[in-house]
């Protein structure tokens, strides 16, 4: 590919592990830094970068999801959380998830309701639903035989369905009523 480019955006400073890269309807594309208890965005034309420091020191954001009012929605690996960064009043609101600060959450997807998914890392594995609109947890679901990581969600519009990828060797598919 002759006219390839590719730009590299330095992070102000070592191990801050971004993760879980995502764009915006602007066109700016969001991660979450893993090794800090930050977000971090990149204006596309200027390859400007700002990082959002989130309210707890302790917070290790692990995934993201944006919504369609380019508010950013990411888990909360040490503290078991969900939290919501208002793009537009830099607002930030946290809620417990059902398993608490020992739910570890990994993979998330955001379904055509606009309901927030993720995947909790206890023993069992559990997939929880949470509803923006109530601003409440609206499903609990059990995962039979993950004993690993549920570490990458996908919505599947289509077929109104969540695909996982699990640690322990399954492939799993949460299929959504319509």
């Amino acid at each position: 590919m002759e006219n390839s480019k590719i730009d590299l955006v330095p992070l102000p400073q070592k191990g801050l592990r971004p993760y879980g890269i995502k764009i915006d309807s602007r066109g700016r594309p969001w991660a979450v830094l893993f090794g800090s208890n930050r977000l971090v965005s990149i204006d596309p034309d200027s390859l400007r970068l700002w990082q959002v420091e989130l309210p707890d020191r302790r917070s290790r954001p692990r995934r993201l999801e944006i919504d369609a009012s380019d508010n950013i929605w990411y888990s909360d690996y040490s503290r078991g959380m969900l939290g919501r960064y208002d793009s537009v009043s830099g607002e930030i609101d946290e809620w417990p998830l059902p398993g608490g600060e020992n739910a570890l959450p990994y993979g998330m997807a955001l379904d055509a309701r606009g309901n927030i998914w993720l995947a909790e890392g206890n023993n069992p594995n559990r997939l929880v639903a949470f509803d923006p609109k109530r601003e409440a947890f609206i499903h609990v679901i059990s995962v039979p035989n993950a004993r690993g990581s549920i570490r990458h969600m996908y919505f599947d519009a289509r077929g109104n369905a969540i695909w996982f990828g699990e640690d322990s060797n399954y492939i799993g598919r949460l299929q959504l009523p319509r």
